[in-house]
């Protein structure tokens, strides 16, 4: 009986983007410069990291962040052994890799950036089979799975937004500015007028940031 031999097309198998070495350098930079961590705080999260040991890590330092305490090897072991993850990351000597992986703390920011970029891509790869899916569904309108497209490329636009913040000093001296120039203006209007009196009385000028939609019959 003659030997049959049977050949398979082996398929790729896509692996989500994703750097173990930028997480594991953030990680490294924050241990190893106090500073570091003042730089990502405000857009970085634990879900952002592929690895979820990373993750478990760096929720252990904003832990420690948010508290104040000072962000070492001992305080951070201590502090994911309260959390029951120490264990799992394989102890202390983990930790003491992560110190030793990372290139230089000066580029804390940066890595940070990568991990979250590379977070953003995974979930545009899932909302994309999402959409996929409905699109693919033979009872789907297709305003249905364009109306599913728009919400979920927009939630993740809206929730990558990069907040910024302003000194207050710098808040409070634009504030005081204003109120020096409608002091000089004693009687006349807060904002632009429009040339409609009533209007300008009813809303005191045209305000800066604000959406005035007006709709009136022919």
């Amino acid at each position: 009986m003659p030997f049959e031999f049977w050949f398979f097309n082996m398929v790729d198998i896509k692996v989500p983007p994703h750097s173990q070495e930028a997480e594991a350098s953030i990680l490294g930079a924050i241990l190893i410069d106090k500073d570091a961590i003042i730089s990502v705080a405000e857009f970085l999260r634990p879900e952002h990291f592929y690895n979820e040991i990373n993750g478990a890590v760096f929720k252990a330092i904003l832990d420690l962040y948010e508290e104040r305490s000072p962000i070492d090897i001992v305080t951070l072991s201590e502090k994911l052994k309260k959390n029951h993850d120490l264990n799992k990351l394989g102890g202390s000597a983990y930790l003491a890799e992560l110190v030793n992986k990372v290139p230089t703390a000066a580029n804390a920011e940066k890595y940070g950036l990568i991990v979250k970029d590379l977070c953003v891509k995974r979930q545009l790869i899932k909302a994309a089979g999402k959409i996929a899916d409905k699109c693919f569904d033979e009872g789907t309108e297709a305003g249905d799975a364009l109306d599913l497209a728009e919400m979920e490329v927009f939630s993740l636009s809206q929730k990558h937004l990069r907040q910024s913040f302003l000194p207050i000093k710098d808040a409070l001296s634009e504030s005081f500015d204003r109120l020096d120039e409608l002091h000089k203006r004693a009687g006349g209007l807060r904002g632009v007028p429009c040339g409609f009196h009533d209007l300008d009385n009813l809303l005191a000028g045209l305000q800066p940031s604000n959406l005035l939609i007006l709709a009136a019959r022919p």
